[in-house]
């Protein structure tokens, strides 16, 4: 099975690694003796959409890929995907105080629905490397499950706003978040595929939320 492995696959490997020491993180919020440090599980989330940009564009580079590769290159990205977008956001939730039993029962939800969406892209992608002709077709069916990792960060800004009595509204709008993301997630609708300039503006985008979070983060503490 190691056969399979090459520079390709580093990036994607990055993210798994990525997404599991924030799932670290935000065990750790749940320890007394320990500040909360969700923040970091929340930039955890930015890196591994930062590098699901490149990861891909990287794998298309290396002109001598075999079938194989090509398809354990796929596989890979959406089982890494699942643990990246899936139980990495669900986590962070749960930190911020999603706790409940009904928490429970939207997070199952939220990753039934991001499994579904990787499968049916998975299917879509074997029957594409077996087409005699090939689709131009340059567009998502469902939102792309890799955008939650711009959509969570800019909604865990409002936790900085929101606090106190108040905090019951963001618990609301969060919820509510993850069950629309869901939804969105195995919609029939069609997203036009960001070319690079678009996938640049999201990365600018990405680095924006992080330097905001630092921002607010320093100006809370004090």
């Amino acid at each position: 099975m190691l056969k399979y492995l090459n520079y390709t696959v580093i990036l994607t490997f990055v993210s798994l690694s990525s997404a599991l020491t924030g799932i670290g993180y935000c065990m750790d919020y749940i320890r007394p003796d320990r500040e909360r440090p969700v923040y970091f599980a929340v930039i955890c989330l930015l890196i591994c959409g930062l590098c699901d940009a490149f990861d891909g564009r990287i794998a298309r580079r290396k002109k001598d890929r075999t079938l194989s590769e090509i398809r354990f290159g796929i596989q890979l990205d959406s089982l890494c995907d699942i643990v990246c977008f899936g139980v990495l956001p669900c986590c962070i939730g749960y930190s911020l105080g999603l706790d409940k039993w009904y928490h429970m029962v939207i997070f199952c939800f939220y990753c039934i629905c991001g499994v579904t969406r990787l499968c049916y892209f998975n299917v879509k992608e074997e029957e594409e490397l077996i087409a005699v002709e090939k689709s131009e077709e340059k567009v998502y069916t469902g939102m792309p499950i890799t955008t939650i990792s711009l959509i969570f960060p800019l909604f865990y800004l409002l936790s900085f706003v929101l606090i106190g009595e108040t905090k019951v509204i963001f618990d609301i709008i969060y919820t509510v978040v993850f069950a629309i993301c869901a939804m969105l997630f195995v919609v029939p609708m069609k997203i036009k595929k960001p070319g690079f300039t678009g996938v640049l503006c999201m990365i600018g985008a990405g680095i924006l939320e992080a330097v905001i979070v630092f921002i607010l983060l320093d100006f809370f503490k004090k």
